[in-house]
């Protein structure tokens, strides 16, 4: 258990000083506006990905549509 939330904060720790490098190579300010100097940036990138739009194919069931991508990220999470 100590493993898998050590690796999840360096995961977050990575992608908010690629964000940070990315900004500053590109002139702009970066990550600071999600409070807390950006530390609560990874957890609203992944809320913005489940909530972005879906597009289900008419034939689809749509109830296994949308709660398969959300089975994957819990089973994810709990390995």
């Amino acid at each position: 258990m100590l493993i898998s939330i050590l690796i999840i904060l360096s995961t977050r720790f990575y992608t908010l000083f690629e964000r940070k490098v990315l900004g500053l190579s590109q002139t702009r300010i970066g990550v600071n506006k999600t409070r807390i100097k950006g530390i609560l940036q990874p957890i609203l990138d992944g809320l913005k990905l489940l909530r972005k739009e879906l597009l289900v194919n008419s034939k689809s069931v749509e109830a296994f549509f949308i709660v398969s991508p959300i089975v994957a990220f819990i089973l994810v999470i709990i390995i």
